[in-house]
């Protein structure tokens, strides 16, 4: 898979073998190649996880205290030769056919965290989440290595949607070498999308700035430099993500995109993100209730419309009777359904709704809260 491969190559000098073709520039490697984390070659592009648990069984077996089940793994890794997983396996293999203590012990040790790294393949739970994630960071600078490489790699594969939150708080947990692997491959990402397209597959971008989010101060540095990418589609990403994650700390990033971003598919982003962030409706509300006589663009316009009342801002109300008069029949609409969020009022023509405002918006401006 092509998203494996990206984040390979980011753990420099992870991959033994030849790498698939596809059509993006070579990745800067972040690891120095004689760093230990390096020395692992992780191929998961190619293994098959069927093929992966057989080979992790194997190791398994060379931790026992049975003598014939070491030559169990032996029959079992010379029957899969030349699978392997890291660099040094197959050195180690045959250190193992040769009776050497320290290389079965090795292989054993292996063995323990391939196996915890299974266990994020599965259905989540919790308790064994923790267990596998405490057993990796356990194994040292390979270990970290490993467990931030199949966490992230998970993350960003499609197929693990239902797990999305429950892998965030794992690599958030996982602590500095997860971030620093999230931030180096948000940047690998962010450097091959389209700078603006309407359509574009956004949710790597949008799950790793997520990350950062989550890792509150720590990766508040890598949030604020993702927010003011050159790119609009990293911008939009960046959007979308604070939306989400319901991030009071970023609400001054979507004001900005709001009043300033020359993109309109930014504006549009921030827009609908901004109807998840109620918290912030006294930052928010001036600046969507701002644009509301300022945007050009009839799709962003209805986003700031909603948004104004999905946040409750009660002062917004008179540029929302404004936008009825749009000759637009869905921007009217628009200013429609935000009116009925904010004031419990169901009006369904923009006559109805001009005398509401005439004759009961004053009092019903007076009962609003301060």
């Amino acid at each position: 898979m092509r998203r494996s491969l990206v984040l390979l190559l980011l753990l420099a000098g992870l991959s033994a073998c030849s790498s698939p073709n596809y059509n993006q520039a070579p990745i800067p490697p972040i690891l120095p190649p004689d760093q230990g984390a390096a020395a692992m070659a992780v191929e998961f592009a190619k293994i098959s996880i069927k093929q992966l648990r057989e080979y992790v069984d194997a190791l398994v077996l060379c931790g026992s205290p049975v003598p014939s089940d070491w030559a169990e793994a032996r029959q079992r890794l010379d029957v899969m030769h030349p699978f392997h997983v890291f660099k040094e396996d197959p050195r180690l293999i045959a250190g193992l056919r040769g009776g050497d203590e320290p290389s079965r012990r090795e292989l054993a040790r292996r063995g323990g965290l391939l196996r915890a790294m299974l266990t994020f393949s599965g259905k989540h739970d919790r308790v064994k989440w923790d267990q596998a994630r405490k057993t990796l960071l356990a194994g040292g600078e390979a270990g970290e290595a490993l467990l931030s490489t199949v966490l992230l790699q998970l993350l960003i594969d499609g197929a693990a949607r239902d797990n999305w939150e429950h892998l965030r708080y794992q690599i958030v947990e996982t602590g500095k070498p997860a971030l620093d692997t999230t931030i180096a491959l948000a940047k690998a990402i962010a450097a091959n999308v389209p700078a603006e397209s309407a359509v574009f597959p956004h949710d790597d971008l949008t799950q790793l700035f997520l990350v950062l989010i989550a890792c509150g101060d720590a990766g508040r540095g890598a949030v604020e430099e993702f927010s003011k990418h050159e790119k609009p589609n990293v911008r939009r990403c960046m959007a979308e993500s604070i939306g989400e994650a319901r991030d009071d700390l970023s609400a001054a990033t979507l004001a900005k995109y709001l009043s300033s971003d020359p993109s309109w598919i930014v504006r549009a982003a921030a827009a609908e993100a901004c109807r998840r962030m109620g918290p912030s409706k006294r930052l928010l509300g001036p600046q969507l209730t701002d644009r509301v006589s300022k945007e050009r663009e009839g799709y962003v316009l209805r986003r700031v419309l909603r948004a104004i009342g999905d946040i409750g801002w009660a002062e917004g109300v008179p540029a929302l009777i404004a936008a009825l008069e749009s000759p637009s029949l869905e921007t009217a609409e628009s200013a429609m359904a935000a009116l009925y969020v904010l004031t419990g009022e169901r009006h369904l023509k923009r006559e109805k709704w001009a005398e509401w405002y005439r004759t009961r918006y004053p009092a019903w401006k007076a009962k609003q809260p301060r």
